[in-house]
C-alpha cells in the first residue's frame, strides 16, 4: 500500500530565510568592500604601457603631417583671348621649354595682323615718296643759291671794274652807273644770303619731317610687332622647364584675357608644408632642424617659415631640404615631420603619459620594484615633445610609470598588478 508524502512545512521555510539573508547580506558586504579596497583593482602588465625614467641627452621635438609641394610654381596666363582649340599635354607631363601645352584660336586677330601689314606697306612707300620729294626741293634750292652767288659775283666784278675806271679819271662810267652797280651788288649779295638761308632751312625742314614720318613708321612696325606676337600666343607654350600640375580647360572653351591656363612646378624644388597642432606651435622657430620621413626615406630640412594664422585648429610649417631629395619624392606626396625644437643635456625624462602636460604636474602611477603593484604619485613635468617629457621632481632614474590611460582607476591610490 502506496504512502502519501507530506510537503515541507511553513515552519521550515521560516527556519532557512534568516539563514539565505544572512548568506546575501554578507556577500553584498564583502563585494562593497573589495570594490572600496585600495587593492581591488586589478590590472594586467601586459596590457598596459610602461615607461622606464632615464637621464641624459633629451631631443624635444614637434610632430606633424603635410604634403610635399613644389617651392616654384608658375602660372601660364593667357596673353589673348581665344578658344580652345587643341590641348597637348596632360596634367603630369614633364615639360621642356618651349613645350607645346595647348593652342588657342582668335580670327580678328589674324585679320588684324594681315590689316597692319597692308598700312605698313603704304606707310613705307609714303615715307620713301616724301624722301624723295624733299630731296628734289634741296636740290631745287641748291640751285636757286649758286645763281644768286653767281648774280653776285658777277656784279662785284663790274663793280670793281667801274671802279678802277673811275679812280684813273675814265669818263666812260659815270657815277650814276657806278652808284647803280653798287646798288645791284648789294642786293644779289642779299639775295645771295636769303638762299642759302633757305637752303639751311629746307634742309632741317626736311631732317624734321623725314624724323616724323620714320617715328610713324617705326610705331606702326612695333603695333606689328605686338600684333604678331599676339599670334604666337595662341600656341601656348612651356615657359620653363617643370611638370604640369593642372590644366582647367577643355577644348572649345573660351579663354579671356588673363586667365590661368596651365599651372607648372619645377619638381626638383620641393619643400614640405607641415600642419603643427597650434598648441604645440609656441615652440618652432624659422632656423630648427627637421626630419622629413616619405614612408620608405628620412630627408634633413630646416624651418623657413611659420604661417601667422591658425587654421582648423593647426599651423602651417614649410620646411625647405637641405638633403638631396629621394627618387620618390613628387609635388603632393603624404609625409610625416619631425621638428626638433629644443635640446636638454643631462635631464631626467620619460615616456609621455596620458594626457600629461608640459610645465605642470601629474597624478601618475608608478610601479613597485616587483611590478605587483602601483602607486599613485604627483609629477612636477617640464617642457616636452609629443613622445617624451622632461621631469622636474617626483621620479628618479630607472622608476617606472604607467604611461597608458589610468582614468578608469584614477580615483585610487594603489592598484594590482597581474
Amino acid at each position: 500500500m502506496d504512502k502519501i508524502r507530506s510537503k515541507p512545512t511553513a515552519s521550515l521555510k521560516r527556519r532557512l530565510l534568516p539563514a539565505v539573508a544572512i548568506t546575501l547580506v554578507g556577500f553584498v558586504s564583502y563585494i562593497a568592500w573589495s570594490m572600496s579596497s585600495e587593492h581591488s583593482y586589478s590590472a594586467r602588465l601586459a596590457n598596459l604601457s610602461i615607461g622606464s625614467v632615464e637621464q641624459g641627452e633629451l631631443s624635444i621635438s614637434v610632430k606633424g603631417t603635410g604634403l610635399l609641394v613644389p617651392q616654384h610654381v608658375r602660372w601660364v596666363a593667357a596673353n589673348v583671348s581665344g578658344r580652345v582649340d587643341a590641348i597637348y599635354r596632360k596634367p603630369g607631363a614633364e615639360l621642356k621649354a618651349g613645350d607645346v601645352i595647348l593652342r588657342l584660336s582668335n580670327p580678328e586677330l589674324v585679320q588684324d595682323v594681315e590689316e597692319l601689314k597692308w598700312e605698313l606697306e603704304a606707310e613705307a612707300a609714303q615715307n620713301r615718296a616724301l624722301e624723295v620729294d624733299l630731296a628734289s626741293r634741296v636740290l631745287d634750292q641748291e640751285a636757286q643759291v649758286l645763281a644768286a652767288e653767281m648774280d653776285y659775283e658777277s656784279a662785284r666784278i663790274k663793280l670793281e671794274a667801274e671802279k678802277s675806271l673811275l679812280d684813273e679819271g675814265n669818263a666812260t662810267v659815270s657815277k650814276i652807273d657806278y652808284q647803280r652797280s653798287q646798288l645791284a651788288t648789294r642786293q644779289f649779295l642779299n639775295r645771295w644770303k636769303i638762299e642759302q638761308q633757305r637752303l639751311e632751312q629746307l634742309k632741317e625742314n626736311k631732317t624734321a619731317q623725314l624724323a616724323a614720318a620714320a617715328a610713324r613708321l617705326n610705331r606702326l612696325h612695333k603695333i606689328m610687332t605686338r600684333a604678331e606676337e599676339q599670334v604666337q600666343s595662341l600656341t601656348v607654350k612651356a615657359p620653363d622647364d617643370g611638370v604640369l600640375q593642372a590644366l582647367p580647360l577643355e577644348p572649345g572653351q573660351q579663354v579671356l584675357l588673363g586667365n590661368n591656363m596651365a599651372k607648372i612646378a619645377d619638381q626638383d624644388a620641393l619643400i614640405a608644408e607641415l600642419l603643427i597642432a597650434e598648441r604645440r606651435i609656441r615652440d618652432v622657430r624659422p632656423g630648427q632642424l627637421v626630419t622629413i620621413d616619405t614612408r620608405q626615406s628620412q630627408i634633413n630640412g630646416t624651418v623657413i617659415r611659420v604661417d601667422p594664422a591658425v587654421l582648423d585648429g593647426t599651423v602651417q610649417v614649410d620646411v625647405a631640404f637641405t638633403d638631396a631629395l629621394p627618387e620618390e619624392a613628387r609635388p603632393d606626396l603624404s609625409v610625416d615631420g619631425t621638428i626638433y625644437t629644443a635640446k636638454l643635456a643631462q635631464t631626467l625624462h620619460v615616456g609621455r603619459p596620458y594626457l600629461a602636460q608640459n610645465s605642470g604636474s601629474s597624478a601618475i602611477f608608478k610601479l613597485s620594484p616587483d611590478q605587483r603593484s602601483a602607486e599613485k604619485i604627483t609629477v612636477q613635468f617640464g617642457i616636452g615633445s609629443s613622445e617624451h617629457i622632461q621631469v622636474l621632481s617626483g621620479l628618479q632614474p630607472g622608476d617606472q610609470i604607467i604611461l597608458s590611460d589610468s582614468s578608469q582607476y584614477q580615483h585610487l591610490n594603489q592598484i594590482r598588478i597581474q
